[in-house]
């Protein structure tokens, strides 16, 4: 709103602060207005605007206190929408009228200056939005808050709802454009996603990726990784046999089945009479010596190894030079994950005759290292940290075989005996076997925009192809999902399903977890699971190994618009006329690339209509691009266009957006509010509005006088008498057009009954009139007096002009004649008295008003008298001057003066003298 403040200032002669001002404000209807200067008629010649504002009934003002005009906001427009007016260029005001009161201008005083200040609100908008509850779902919902502006407030939304929030809703984004009270707008989207949904990314290619291709448009053949084996060695069996005075031992041993066997034998004896180990056999074939060390005659150790030994029960034949005759200790171990070609590192030998015994071998990380310990009559237990692989005394002779899976270069293996003498020691780190425990799958093509994996459930399920061994229900095999090297999940405990030959894990993610554009999420198996060796099949239809996990983020609609030429061509429109051809175009994007985009429809919401496939007509990296060819309808007006995305071998992940598009023409009717005001233009027009929706704006030319303005909204108020010319455009550009005309205001019109003056010279004449024309109230000024009533009283003969003014301050000047008749007159007729008889005096009247009967009274100058009476005759009257005043029924009078003479006697003469 635009008003101008003017501070009061004591007046200075001749100006004056009483009694009640009327102005009438314009503009200079200048494109940008020159300063004033003080020259003549620097102010008159000026062009004013149409628009105008009456400031009426001005009282009087207090120094010191600010006043503001009403709103101007109709100058300012009529300004502002001139053709060549631009930001930074001037505006004036010029106001006339009645009456004065004073302020200062700027160069008189910058703090009394008067101010052009400009009100406006702008309007905040904040949306809580509920997303779809479900996938394809329909229950989200826009709670939206407007804080400023004015109220009431209009709501337009892309979906075609007209209230404050809205519900029931896909998902998709929505617009809103609020416009408050003073026609101030804010526009705002919001983006409501549709349900948590399950993404899976499934096993595929042969370099073992993870993707969302479609498995119906890829051709996939059953592919398998390379063998998993765990890569720990493990002991299957272990026992021991304690013998005494023999020289061949005999005994069955069971060695059971697992990948990359090693039967490994030691041999703890008390060399006496130097008994020497010959030969060591299973099942008839030959062990192969690994190590042996003597510590003279009070102790002895062996280690021998078979490669793949058979699996079953044999017999272990260790045959000795001369007869153990003070005891044999002999383990047995059949080892599982050991390399078949060099099964056994570089050994170590020790000796000693302490109760503490400890040996170090060489090794690698991984290795299980074997140590095989005697000692002379160590009647009690040896007690260690290792694992004990057997502890056994006999005769003389005990004992023992120890392990440990190494974790360095060098590992030491510890005994310890409470009694007993010297000892002896070998030992030797047992080889892995190797092999892959271990494999991956990396996401191809890597992420196109940050993808969110929700909180909640991970699951991760792989097909199995079994090598060797038995794979139990419930294996030590490790799931790891991870982005470079960050972990998001790690997954233990899987179960495997030996029906179907499917291993499953399943987790929970405590938080959401946000894999960067640009990365990769890999998936890497590791195998810990002892004695089996498998193989992670996988296709698409077949064998779907996937991974599985929750995300808010996915197939995504991030443009669609209506072009107007096919693509690649034409541009982007937001209208049309109905009955054309046109190409509704979306460009859809997935964080998972173009490949994952399934397919997109696009439906006519409003009128219902579809869904219609839509062709892809273009893909680039994350993106797909889709074109619709849409015959538009013959009924114009508004229509939405749903389009909706389809995602993934599942088709099941869907977003939607919608289009607002508007097909022409406009319809506009109008109503019209004539003006009422001659002095300021207070016409309106008021428009209505179908086919497409507004908020509208409008621009108007006027003939008869010309002029042109622009605004929005459907009413046009401040209007000067004309005919106009109106043009309104929708939000998205329909046209429409509508006459009006606004008839110049009715001027008041006045007619009188005159009362004329009824006497010559007299004063009761009358003006009474009938007033009528525009609206009341009306006022009155009669020219040459202070009177200010409709009517006059009283009144002399003359001539009388009023000014009447109605209510929209139009004016009529009339003059009215009261009219006097001649003067009354009298035409006396005298008979003058004789010495018998009485004069009298007769009249008869002449002139205006001389209406019988009539009243008289005389008065007599000599010999004074008076009298009075009725009719015409005066009688009985004596000589003498007599005044006579006649007054008629009409009260009209005449005077008239009359002279009575008495006739002399008769004179006697005496004619004799003659």
């Amino acid at each position: 709103m635009h008003i101008l403040l003017f501070k009061a200032v004591s007046p200075v002669s001749p100006n004056t602060n009483t009694g009640v001002t009327n102005l009438t404000i314009k503009g200079h209807a200048s494109d940008n207005p020159s300063t004033f200067v003080s020259s003549t008629s620097n102010i008159s010649n000026r062009a004013t605007t149409t628009a105008s504002v009456s400031w009426s009934s001005l009282s009087s003002w207090t120094v010191g206190n600010t006043y503001d005009t009403p709103a101007l906001n109709g100058i300012v427009q009529e300004l502002v929408n001139r053709s060549g007016w631009s930001s930074g260029n001037s505006i004036a005001f010029i106001i006339t009228g009645s009456g004065s009161r004073s302020s200062e201008a700027w160069d008189d005083s910058p703090s009394n200056q008067a101010l052009l200040t400009i009100q406006y609100t702008t309007i905040s908008l904040s949306g809580v939005v509920t997303n779809v509850s479900v996938p394809g779902g329909s229950d989200g919902m826009v709670d939206l808050s407007v804080t400023s502006g004015t109220s009431p407030y209009t709501y337009s939304w892309s979906n075609g709802a007209t209230t404050q929030d809205i519900s029931n809703l896909i998902a998709g984004t929505y617009t809103v454009t609020v416009t408050d009270a003073n026609s101030a707008t804010a526009t705002a989207s919001y983006v409501v996603l549709d349900g948590i949904v399950k993404k899976q990314l499934y096993l595929s290619g042969a370099t073992q990726l993870m993707d969302r291709e479609d498995p119906v448009s890829v051709s996939q053949t059953l592919k398998s990784t390379g063998t998993l084996t765990s890569p720990a060695i493990g002991v299957l069996n272990s026992e021991y046999r304690a013998f005494d005075n023999a020289n061949t031992f005999y005994g069955s041993y069971t060695s059971p089945d697992g990948p990359n066997r090693l039967l490994l034998t030691g041999i703890s004896i008390r060399n006496t009479s130097s008994v020497i180990v010959d030969s060591v056999r299973y099942n008839n074939i030959k062990l192969t010596q690994v190590s042996t060390i003597e510590n003279g005659t009070n102790a002895a150790v062996y280690i021998y190894t078979l490669v793949n030994p058979p699996v079953g029960t044999f017999n272990l034949d260790v045959f000795f030079s001369n007869s153990a005759s003070k005891g044999a200790i002999i383990g047995i171990s059949t080892l599982h994950g050991v390399h078949q070609t060099t099964p056994t590192g570089t050994p170590s030998t020790g000796t000693g005759s302490t109760n503490s015994i400890s040996l170090s071998i060489a090794s690698a990380i991984g290795d299980l290292v074997f140590g095989i310990v005697t000692k002379r009559q160590a009647s009690s237990s040896f007690t260690t940290s290792e694992t004990q692989e057997w502890n056994a005394y006999i005769d003389e002779t005990r004992g023992g075989g120890n392990s440990k899976v190494a974790t360095s270069t060098s590992t030491t293996l510890n005994w310890t005996a409470t009694n007993g003498n010297s000892n002896a020691m070998v030992g030797v780190a047992v080889k892995q076997a190797g092999g892959n425990p271990t494999t991956s799958f990396t996401q191809s093509p890597v992420m196109c925009s940050n993808f969110v994996i929700k909180a909640g459930t991970v699951k991760v399920e792989n097909y199995l192809n079994i090598i060797s061994g038995t794979m139990p229900a419930s294996p030590n095999i490790t799931a790891v999902l991870k982005y470079d090297a960050v972990n998001i999940i790690t997954l233990t405990n899987p179960s495997y399903n030996s029906g179907t030959g499917k291993l499953t894990w399943t987790g929970t993610l405590g938080s959401d977890v946000t894999v960067p554009s640009g990365k990769a999420v890999v998936l890497e198996v590791t195998t810990s699971e002892p004695l089996v060796q498998f193989q992670i099949q996988y296709d698409h239809s077949s064998k779907p190994s996937l991974v599985e996990f929750n995300t808010s983020t996915y197939v995504n609609i991030s443009t669609v618009d209506m072009y107007s030429a096919a693509y690649p061509s034409g541009s982007i429109i937001t209208s049309t006329t109905n009955g054309s051809t046109k190409y509704i175009r979306a460009v859809v994007s997935d964080p998972f690339g173009y490949s994952d985009i399934t397919g997109l429809t696009a439906s006519i919401v409003s009128p219902a209509s579809g869904p219609f496939s839509a062709t892809s007509v273009a893909t680039s990296g994350c993106t797909r691009t889709y074109e619709y060819v849409w015959n538009t309808p013959a009924t114009p007006g508004d229509f939405v266009i749903s389009a909706v995305a389809k995602e993934g071998y599942e088709n099941t992940v869907t977003f939607t957006k919608n289009l607002t598009v508007s097909l022409c023409p406009l319809s506009v009717t109008n109503s019209v509010t004539q003006p009422t005001s001659c002095s300021s233009s207070n016409g309106a027009i008021n428009l209505t509005v179908t086919g497409a929706g507004g908020p509208y704006t409008w621009s108007w030319t006027r003939t008869s006088p010309s002029g042109s303005g622009s605004g929005s909204g459907t009413s046009l108020t401040s209007l000067a008498a004309g005919t106009y010319t109106i043009t309104v455009t929708s939000t998205r550009g329909c046209t429409g057009t509508t006459s009006a005309v606004l008839n110049v205001p009715t001027p008041p019109s006045a007619t009188a009954t005159i009362t004329n003056v009824s006497c010559n010279g007299g004063s009761n004449g009358q003006i009474v009139q009938a007033v009528s024309g525009g609206s009341s109230p009306y006022t009155y000024i009669w020219s040459g007096s202070a009177v200010t009533t409709k009517d006059r009283t009283s009144l002399a003969a003359g001539t009388y002009t009023v000014t009447v003014t109605n209510a929209g301050g139009c004016t009529l000047s009339s003059a009215y004649t009261v009219t006097q008749p001649a003067a009354m007159t009298i035409i006396p007729t005298i008979t003058h008295p004789t010495c018998s008889t009485n004069g009298s005096i007769s009249f008869t009247t002449g002139g205006g008003g001389n209406s019988a009967p009539f009243t008289w009274n005389w008065a007599r100058v000599s010999p004074a008298a008076t009298g009075s009476g009725s009719g015409t005759n005066i009688t009985n009257l004596i000589a003498g001057t007599y005044n006579i005043t006649v007054t008629s029924t009409t009260g009209c009078t005449a005077t008239t003066s009359s002279v009575l003479v008495q006739s002399l006697p008769p004179r006697y003469q005496d004619l004799s003298r003659m």
